[in-house]
C-alpha cells in the first residue's frame, strides 16, 4: 500500500507537468485514475478478507447519500452515457484514497514518511517558481506562469500555505523545533508574493492562526510557544503586504492598493450574467449558477447531472450544457461547479464532508501520536480547502483532491482507532 501511495504522490505533482513540458500526451496524465482503480481492487479484496472497515458511518451515510444524488441527477436529466463517464471520474475518481487507510493501516512511521516526501516536493517548487518567474518567462507580465510542477499559481499557494499550517500544527504539538518552523515556512512562502495569489491574503492567516487557536484552547500552547508564532506570522502576513506585486503594463499593483481602491470587490464580483475567465468573477460564477438553477426547482437541488455541465477534453464525454454554459463561468469556482451539476444538495453534502473530517482532525488532535501531530494542523487545511471552494474549482485538481481524500481518510480512520482505544496495527501493508 506505502507504494500506492507514493506512486500516487509522484503522480499527482509531476505527470500532468511532465505531460505539459513534453507533448506526452493525455495517457501520463490519466495515471492518478488507473492509481484509483488499482487502489478499488485493493480494498474489495481487503473488505471481503477482514469483513471490518475503520471508518465512521457518517462518511459511508454521505457517500450513498452522493451517489443517489448522482443517479437522480442523471435520470431526472437524462444524461448521456459519455458525459456519465465523466462524471464519475470527476466526482468520484479519489474516492478509493479516501478509503484506503480505513482497510490498510500505516504506522507511525509509515506516515512520517509520506509527510517528509510530500514536503520534500513542495520545497522544490521554490526554486522552480522562481526559475519560472525570472529566466522562463521573464517578460510575461503575469504571475500565472509562477506554477512550479502543478500548473496552476493559485493551486500553488494553497498547496504552499496549506503545508505551512501543517509545520505549524507539529510546531505546537512539540513536533519540529522553532527555528524549522521559521525557515521552512520562510521558504515555502516565498513562490506565494510573486505568483500573484490574490487568495493568499485570506488563507496565510488561517493557516497561522487556526492551529495556534486550537492549541490555546487544549492548553497545548505556553506564552513561550505562541509569542514566537505571533512574530512568524506577523513577518509573513507582512511580508506578503510589503512584497507582493503585480507587474501590469510595467506598472506594479500591491496588495493595499488592490484591497483599499475598491479593485478586490470587482475581483471578486464583477456582476456580469455571462462571459469568460476574466470578465466573470468568483462570486459571479455562484450567482450565475443560482439564478439560472432557481428557475427549475428539482433542478435547483439536485443538478443537471454530473458530466452533464462541465467541459471536456471529448466530445464524446460532453454533456448537453457543456459548450452553451462554458459562459456561465462553470468552471470557475468548485461552489458554481456543484451547483450546476449536482445542486444544492450536492454543494451541502460536500460541505458536511468537510466539516466531518474537520471535526475528527479536531478529535484526533488529542493524541499524542504523530496523527494526533498532524491532526491540527489538518483542521487549518481543511478550513483551507472550503474557503477555497468558493475561490477555484479545486475539485478538479488532482493534485489538491486526491492528497486531500487519502489525508483526510488518514485523520477519519485513526479517529475512529482512538474513539475506540485501538492501539494495534489492524493490517500494514
Amino acid at each position: 500500500m506505502q507504494r500506492l501511495v507514493y506512486a500516487l504522490i509522484i503522480a499527482v505533482f509531476f505527470f500532468d507537468y511532465i505531460a505539459s513540458q513534453t507533448g506526452a500526451g493525455r495517457a501520463i496524465a490519466l495515471v492518478p485514475e488507473l492509481l484509483s482503480g488499482l487502489a478499488t481492487v485493493l480494498i474489495i479484496f481487503e473488505w471481503v478478507r477482514s469483513k471490518q472497515i475503520f471508518i465512521s458511518a457518517k462518511y459511508i451515510f454521505i457517500f450513498i447519500l452522493f451517489c443517489l444524488l448522482a443517479v437522480i441527477g442523471v435520470v431526472l436529466n437524462d444524461v448521456e452515457p459519455g458525459a456519465i463517464v465523466a462524471g464519475i471520474r470527476n466526482h468520484f475518481k479519489f474516492v478509493p484514497f479516501f478509503l484506503l487507510p480505513a482497510l490498510f493501516y500505516s504506522t507511525d512511521k509509515e506516515l512520517s514518511v509520506q509527510f517528509k516526501v510530500v514536503l520534500i516536493i513542495l520545497l522544490i517548487q521554490v526554486p522552480l517558481a522562481y526559475f519560472q518567474r525570472y529566466i522562463q518567462y521573464p517578460n510575461k507580465l503575469t504571475g500565472d506562469v509562477v506554477s512550479g510542477t502543478v500548473g496552476i499559481s493559485s493551486i500553488l499557494s494553497i498547496l504552499l500555505i496549506s503545508s505551512i499550517a501543517i509545520l505549524v500544527g507539529f510546531y505546537f504539538k512539540n513536533r519540529i523545533p522553532l527555528r524549522w518552523l521559521a525557515i521552512l515556512s520562510l521558504f515555502l512562502f516565498l513562490p506565494t508574493v510573486i505568483n500573484e495569489t490574490k487568495g493568499t491574503l485570506f488563507l496565510l492567516p488561517i493557516a497561522l492562526f487556526v492551529p495556534m487557536f486550537f492549541a490555546m484552547i487544549s492548553n497545548r500552547s505556553r506564552i513561550k510557544n505562541i509569542l514566537p508564532m505571533i512574530c512568524i506570522s506577523s513577518l509573513l502576513i507582512g511580508g506578503f503586504v510589503a512584497l507582493y506585486h503585480q507587474p501590469k503594463e510595467e506598472k506594479e499593483q500591491n496588495i493595499i492598493n488592490f484591497v483599499t481602491e475598491g479593485k478586490m470587490q470587482k475581483y471578486l464580483y464583477k456582476q456580469n450574467t455571462e462571459g469568460d475567465v476574466t470578465t466573470i468573477g468568483k462570486f459571479d460564477s455562484i450567482v450565475i449558477a443560482l439564478n439560472h438553477m432557481s428557475q427549475n426547482i428539482p433542478k435547483l437541488f439536485f443538478g443537471l447531472g454530473i458530466g452533464n455541465v462541465a467541459p471536456s477534453f471529448s466530445e464524446k464525454f460532453s454533456g448537453e450544457y457543456s459548450e452553451s454554459h462554458v459562459r456561465y463561468g462553470v468552471n470557475i469556482t468548485s461552489i458554481g461547479y456543484l451547483i450546476w451539476e449536482t445542486g444544492l444538495i450536492g454543494l451541502i453534502l460536500i460541505l458536511c464532508g468537510c466539516y466531518f473530517v474537520f471535526s475528527d482532525a479536531i478529535y484526533l488532535s488529542k493524541s499524542e501520536t504523530i496523527s494526533g501531530d498532524f491532526a491540527i494542523g489538518w483542521a487549518a487545511v481543511m478550513v483551507i480547502f472550503t474557503v477555497s471552494l468558493m475561490y477555484k474549482n479545486i475539485l478538479v485538481e488532482n493534485v489538491i483532491i486526491y492528497l486531500v481524500a487519502y489525508f483526510s481518510g488518514v485523520i477519519a480512520s485513526r479517529r475512529r482507532y482512538l474513539q475506540y482505544g485501538f492501539t494495534g496495527e489492524p493490517k500494514t501493508a
